[in-house]
């Protein structure tokens, strides 16, 4: 084995390792300041609902650091970590239901031949996962805190098709989407699929993979 592809191999596992901090960290934030916000809002009037946003702000902290110690765990020389289970589909409810709890009108949908989901990957999961959070981060900086979001994961023979849709004030120019975006292409790219991600022609934002599962496969 060539020192360059040693080399190779360790930057593409540091952008890889760099784009599961962005994730989980810009999520699960994002999750915390909404019910600062919310808990601040009600601390006087409603204690009891305020003592709620205090949990789930202890939860979702609670989450991103096992879910950081995991992932940094692996960069750790000489020692073997024992590493949280990677994320798979069964926990997009979960993160759908915790921006709900937060305040934000978000639902999840799934349809298609449910069972096709053992044509996919723990790391094909891992993708849309992280695809769908990223997407939900950016809806809620950006697309305002009034606005609905809708996540759609459809199951086919040949692959996965993910929709996440919000109707708030679409992207400007300086919505900082950039860097998210990049990662979530390179997400789809990696299993040969793809992704368009725009403003919808009605108002809003959208983005729209596909990941097949299939060689060849199209949406």
């Amino acid at each position: 084995i060539r020192i360059r592809d040693i080399e190779e191999a360790k930057a593409r596992e540091r952008e890889r390792i760099a784009r599961e901090l962005h994730d989980v960290v810009a999520h699960h934030v994002s999750v915390i300041v909404i019910q600062a916000q919310a808990g601040r809002a009600i601390a006087v009037t409603n204690p009891e609902r305020a003592v709620e946003a205090l949990a789930t702000i202890e939860g979702a902290a609670t989450q991103t650091l096992t879910e950081l110690r995991a992932i940094v765990g692996v960069l750790r020389d000489g020692q073997a970590p024992e590493l949280a289970p990677a994320a798979n589909l069964g926990d997009l409810q979960g993160i759908v239901q915790g921006l709900a709890d937060a305040g934000r009108d978000v639902r999840l949908e799934v349809t298609g031949d449910v069972s096709l989901r053992r044509l996919l990957s723990p790391a094909m999961e891992l993708a849309i996962v992280r695809i769908v959070q990223e997407a939900l981060t950016n809806a809620v900086k950006h697309a305002g805190p009034d606005a609905a979001v809708r996540v759609r994961i459809h199951h086919s023979p040949a692959g996965v098709s993910l929709q996440i849709r919000d109707n708030g004030k679409g992207a400007g120019v300086t919505d900082g989407l950039g860097h998210g975006l990049v990662g979530m292409r390179e997400r789809v790219a990696a299993f040969g699929g793809t992704m368009a991600a725009r403003n919808h022609i009605t108002g809003g934002f959208v983005i729209e993979a596909f990941i097949p599962t299939s060689p060849g496969a199209a949406a």
